[in-house]
């Protein structure tokens, strides 16, 4: 089962997203969130300069190839925190690679979960 028809509400949920925000967490697990609904939170989430503590779930979702490095490069570069949780999720390997290379330099703590991951 699942949650059905994310898409339609992410553009609205990134683009409230507040300034001042400074914890953002948000869970998408076994929803039908695609590549284009992340990209679009990612494109959000640089100007929420404020944001410090970062929790995002895909756990269990279908395919997400391509939003990865979208998301890495759209990190907010005074972040803390980040927890992407991408479990039982289909990702690319090149993702991955851009996540690495663009994590904030203020971050203190970071945590990834691919269980049961395939990364093609």
């Amino acid at each position: 089962s699942g949650c059905r028809g994310v898409g339609s509400v992410v553009e609205a949920l990134a683009s409230g997203l507040p300034r001042k925000l400074q914890h953002l967490h948000l869970d998408f697990s076994w929803s039908d969130i695609r590549d284009r609904d992340v990209c679009q939170i990612a494109s959000h989430l640089a100007p929420a300069s404020a944001l410090r503590y970062l929790h995002l779930s895909f756990a269990h979702c279908a395919d997400l190839p391509s939003c990865i490095p979208v998301l890495a490069f759209q990190l907010p570069r005074e972040l803390l925190d980040l927890h992407l949780n991408f479990a039982y999720t289909r990702v690319a390997r090149t993702g991955f690679a851009a996540l690495a290379g663009s994590l904030p330099p203020a971050l203190r703590h970071f945590s990834l979960n691919l269980a049961g991951n395939y990364i093609s």
